[in-house]
């Protein structure tokens, strides 16, 4: 006889709460990171794993339209960027002084989500259109 566990899972995505239902048999599964099936690459070790989201490796974060996210930091980069982004949040104060809504990547791209829009760096007004498309563009 096999015996069947269940678990839900909370999770805080987009200001929204999700319930994940997980079953496995008697010992839960070795966890790794989400491998999506199609990845696109903007830039060395910048890649967007589905549209609305941009991972750099080298900075150590992911982003959707609304800034830096922990969850897909975790998700597809890992415990220990997640972790290493918290401590540097820590850092410099804690969450009421960091805006995780304007962030550069490691090639000097540089995004606001409130303006929706993706530039060659923080000073310039160009945009970088495959960033801003891949970032901010409605799914089709």
């Amino acid at each position: 006889m096999q015996f069947i566990k269940h678990l839900v899972r909370y999770s805080l995505i987009f200001g929204a709460a999700y319930f994940t239902h997980l079953t496995f048999a008697t010992s839960p599964p070795v966890l790794e990171l989400e491998k999506p099936a199609t990845v696109t690459t903007l830039a060395a070790g910048i890649f967007s794993p589905e549209q609305g989201i941009i991972c750099d490796e080298k900075a150590g974060f992911c982003v959707d339209g609304f800034g830096i996210s922990m969850a897909f930091t975790q998700s597809y980069l890992g415990d220990d960027a997640q972790n290493k982004m918290l401590k540097m949040i820590e850092e410099v104060g804690g969450s009421d002084n960091f805006d995780s809504s304007r962030f550069s990547f490691s090639n000097k791209v540089y995004c606001d989500s409130a303006e929706r829009a993706c530039f060659d760096d923080r000073y310039s007004e160009t945009k970088q259109i495959p960033f801003t498309d891949t970032l901010f563009a409605e799914e089709k």
